[in-house]
């Protein structure tokens, strides 16, 4: 069995990796450039992972889901980083 420092170490792994990923796509010349800085996509993961918490998502419907870090969570993310902190598609 894991100690709790093991657990918090591995999540916060998990987290960073997370975000890496989300700035990958929605960066700065990601492969789908919003504009968004690391400071954007931090506070857009913590937004949706509060939302996972509390079951609730922006528009009401429920977000009993977290898969994993995939491709569904990061289109979630890429709502709050549009809808929520006004990041824009870079044309």
């Amino acid at each position: 069995m894991t100690n709790l420092v093991d657990q918090f170490t591995e999540a916060a792994h998990k987290t960073e990796r997370f975000v890496n990923y989300i700035e990958d796509f929605y960066g700065k010349n990601g492969i789908y450039d919003l504009g968004a800085t690391r400071q954007d996509c931090k506070e857009a993961c913590l937004i949706y992972l509060i939302a996972l918490a509390t079951n609730v998502g922006e528009y009401g419907e429920e977000l009993r889901t977290w898969g994993g870090g995939d491709s569904i969570d990061r289109e979630r993310v890429r709502i709050v980083l549009e809808e929520i902190l006004n990041c824009k598609e870079k044309v």
